[in-house]
């Protein structure tokens, strides 16, 4: 989850940069379009925002699974 208080102004363009930059820096190495992923972005009624991002850790090239911690972990 990524939040933003409500003094941050946070445009919706912003938010979607942030989610751009998310996804080059999340699937960078296996590859952008080999995992499904979504986010909800959400604003609080005094102006916070928020986004959950819910990723699918199935590799759609190959049926396995994404590690997500270092070998040893």
């Amino acid at each position: 989850m990524t939040a933003w208080a409500p003094w941050d102004e946070l445009t919706d363009e912003q938010i979607e940069a942030v989610l751009d930059a998310f996804e080059e820096t999340a699937w960078a190495r296996p590859g952008r379009n080999r995992y499904a992923w979504a986010a909800v972005p959400y604003r609080e009624r005094g102006g916070g925002a928020h986004v959950r991002v819910l990723p699918s850790w199935c590799d759609l090239e190959t049926g396995g699974s994404l590690k997500v911690a270092a070998p040893g972990w």
